[in-house]
C-alpha cells in the first residue's frame, strides 16, 4: 500500500519522473514497498492532507512478478534514504551497457502446464475454506520466510521485453515488519546477512489490524480493489489484471487475516480471465497447481498444494515467442516458506 493518495488536477506533478534511472538495484519488492512510502513522504505530504479518498490497497509488487519498470526510479529514492546520495552509475557484474550485442535472453524453459476455465469458482472456494482455518492473530510484527529470484535485462537502461534477459541469484530472505502507524523498526535477513531498518514517518497501512477492516463481501471487495488508484496504475493492460496483481501481491507478501484471506479468493473468482492450471512448481521446487491469469504473452500462476491447497508461492512464465523471449521461460519465482505474527523483532513463528 501506498502513503500517497490519488492526486487531483490541481496538484503538483509526479517528481519521480525527473529521477536518474540507476545503472542497477540491490534493493526488491519488500523495500521498494517500505522505503519507497518514506521516500514520497515530503513529496506526497500535502496530496494526502488534500485528498478525499483513501487508498484501499497499497501494494506495489515490483520487482516481483509484475515488472521491473519502476524498479529504478524506486531505487533512487531508497539509496538517498541510506546513503544520502544517488550512487554513480556503474555497471553490475553481467551486466552489459546499452548498444551490447547479446544474442538471447538466458532463462531456464519450464513446461506450462494446461490451464482451464473449469470449475474455477468452485477450486477458489475450496481454497478459500482452507485460508479461512489459518491461525494467524495479531502481533507486533509480522514475520515472512521466502525465497526468490527474477528477471532483469541484460543490457543497462532497457526496459523488461525490450531486449535479452537473464535471471537474478536466488534471495533467501526473512523480514520482519513492525505493525506501528509510524515509524517503525524492521529486520532483514537475506542470504544469512542481518540489516535493521527504519519503516519511515508515513502511515503504514498494511498492519494486520487495520487489513482486518476491509469489508469480506466479495462485490464489496472487489469493487474497492477496482476503485483503488493503485490497481488503475498497475501494470497489467487490462484493469481485470490490475486487480488480479494487486490482490496477488496481498496473498504473496502480508499476514493476513483469515477472514480477508478467504474473501480475496472468492474475490478473484469474480475476475473475468481466471484460469486453473494443472501443474506448477515454486522457488522452492514445490509442486502443485494455480490460479493463474495471462497478459501480454506472460501468465501469472499462483501456486498450492495439491492436496492441502495450501498457498505456496507465485511465478511468471512467458506464453507467446517474442524477439527475446520465448514461450516457456521463467520470468520470476517466488516461495513462501513461513508467515506468522510474532511479538518481538528476531522471533520465529
Amino acid at each position: 500500500m501506498n502513503a500517497h493518495q490519488h492526486r487531483g488536477t490541481d496538484q503538483p506533478a509526479d517528481r519521480r519522473d525527473e529521477l536518474p534511472v540507476p545503472a542497477s538495484s540491490n534493493l526488491d519488492a519488500d523495500r521498494f514497498r517500505i522505503l519507497r512510502e518514506h521516500f514520497m513522504a515530503e513529496i506526497v505530504n500535502d496530496e494526502r492532507r488534500t485528498s478525499p479518498a483513501p487508498r484501499v490497497f497499497r501494494t506495489r509488487p515490483r520487482p516481483v512478478l509484475a515488472g521491473l519498470a519502476a524498479a529504478a526510479a524506486l531505487a533512487v529514492g531508497a539509496a538517498v534514504l541510506l546513503a544520502g546520495a544517488v550512487p554513480a552509475a556503474t555497471p553490475e557484474p553481467g551486466r552489459r551497457p546499452a548498444g551490447t550485442s547479446v544474442a538471447a535472453s538466458r532463462l531456464a524453459v519450464v513446461p506450462l502446464g494446461a490451464a482451464s476455465s473449469d470449475d474455477v469458482s468452485g477450486q477458489l472456494e475450496r481454497i478459500s475454506l482452507v485460508a479461512a482455518r489459518s491461525s494467524a492473530e495479531g502481533g507486533r510484527y509480522s514475520y515472512r520466510r521466502t525465497q526468490y529470484a527474477f528477471a532483469v535485462p541484460v543490457r543497462e537502461q532497457t526496459m523488461p521485453g525490450e531486449g535479452p534477459m537473464e535471471m537474478q541469484p536466488m534471495v533467501r530472505r526473512e523480514i520482519w515488519v513492525e505493525q506501528r502507524r509510524f515509524n517503525g523498526k524492521g529486520l532483514i535477513i537475506d542470504n544469512g546477512r542481518q540489516e535493521e531498518y527504519d519503516q519511515g514517518d508515513v502511515d503504514y497501512r498494511h498492519r494486520y489490524e487495520e487489513l482486518a477492516t476491509l469489508p469480506t463481501g466479495p462485490d464489496k471487495l472487489l469493487k474497492a480493489i477496482y476503485a483503488d488508484p493503485e490497481t488503475k496504475e498497475g501494470d497489467g493492460t487490462t484493469r481485470q489484471q490490475r486487480a488480479f496483481d494487486t490482490i496477488g501481491t496481498l496473498l504473496e507478501q502480508e499476514v493476513l487475516p483469515p477472514a480477508l484471506g478467504a474473501a480475496l479468493y472468492r474475490t478473484v473468482a469474480r475476475i473475468p480471465g481466471v484460469t486453473i492450471v494443472d501443474r506448477s512448481q515454486d522457488a522452492a521446487g514445490r509442486e502443485g497447481i494455480a490460479v493463474a491469469r495471462e497478459d501480454k504473452g506472460a501468465r501469472t500462476e499462483w501456486i498450492f498444494d495439491r492436496t492441502t491447497l495450501e498457498y505456496l508461492g507465485r511465478r511468471k512464465v512467458q506464453t507467446e515467442d517474442t524477439r527475446w523471449l520465448k514461450k516457456g521461460m521463467l520470468l520470476a519465482t517466488t516461495a513462501v516458506l513461513d508467515r506468522a505474527m510474532v511479538d518481538k523483532l528476531g522471533a520465529r513463528p
